[in-house]
């Protein structure tokens, strides 16, 4: 029932702890917008630290995990303020950095700082001869990190051996082939799936992409998506009712393909994967190699 649904370990909560940045990322402003990812914005609010770690604790038994993102040094210490903050959390706790703000920091600050896993972000071919530069030395210093690294093109896969990259398409307005390949399912992905009841249940239930996702950006605006609208601001919030809201049919956590145009005509939207960022971006939500069956 819904509310054994808000009572639950449910939230990924993420936090943006700043704006600011001194790298100019060709694509800066557009990455975050499909997938976890660092920013920079024009916003010169700056989060409240003590209505944060309130916000945080009034969602403490429904917290599942917390995605720190950061830019600068500075803002890296209000991060380990606040893993002081939440240190009695059972959750998991990540910290996500630009590649080239991470080789910014010496190597003592690294090991002091970024002692939970941390993500380190980059993009493959603007990035791509400065992470095979650096990976050894990388490794050498975190024990536990991964590389989430952005791709536009089949041409982008970095030759190293590394078995901690993972890789995610990102859709430019000019690479839909590569995107359409990359991402688009076909009838017998969706056939060929090993689903059990309850995958089927909760796809006929729940969008099982933003199931859970919360997004606190770096003034306190809350947000599922940064392709949707705000919900509201950690500074006044009524945690309670934001809950209750994100389990009604008109928000992401709850939009289903059987409620989207073309999709609902299809055989198999009980089947697909949940709607995601991808088909915000891109504005269609038939992200599939077989029509409407």
């Amino acid at each position: 029932s819904e509310p054994e649904i808000i009572e639950s370990k449910l939230i990924n909560l993420t936090i943006y702890l700043d704006s600011t940045c001194s790298l100019d990322c060709p694509y800066c402003g557009k990455y975050h917008k499909q997938l976890t990812f660092c920013k920079k914005s024009n916003k010169r609010q700056s989060i409240d630290f003590k209505r944060l770690a309130h916000f945080i604790s009034e969602l403490s038994e429904r917290i599942e995990s917390i995605h720190i993102v950061c830019n600068q040094i500075s803002t890296i210490t209000t991060g380990l303020k606040l893993l002081d903050a939440i240190s009695n959390l059972d959750c998991d706790i990540m910290f996500y950095i630009h590649l080239r703000n991470l080789l910014s920091v010496d190597r003592e600050t690294i090991q002091a700082v970024f002692s939970k896993k941390t993500i380190i972000l980059a993009d493959s071919y603007y990035d791509r001869d400065i992470l095979l530069e650096n990976i050894d030395y990388i490794n050498h210093v975190f024990s536990k990190h991964e590389y989430h690294i952005v791709v536009r093109d089949l041409h982008a896969m970095l030759e190293t051996d590394s078995d901690d990259i993972r890789y995610f398409p990102f859709y430019d307005n000019n690479n839909r082939s590569f995107f359409e390949d990359a991402v688009c399912i076909s009838e017998d992905d969706i056939i060929l799936q090993n689903l059990s009841m309850n995958d089927i249940y909760n796809r006929t239930h729940m969008n099982t992409f933003f199931w859970g996702k919360l997004i606190v950006d770096s003034d306190g605006d809350l947000f599922v998506s940064f392709m949707d609208d705000k919900l509201d601001n950690v500074n006044q919030v009524d945690v309670r009712y934001l809950l209750s809201s994100l389990t009604n049919d008109e928000s992401l956590w709850k939009r289903l393909r059987r409620d989207v145009e073309i999709c609902d005509q299809c055989l198999y939207n009980s089947l697909c994967p949940s709607i995601s960022n991808y088909e915000l971006a891109m504005n269609r939500y038939d992200l599939c190699k077989i029509g409407v069956i």
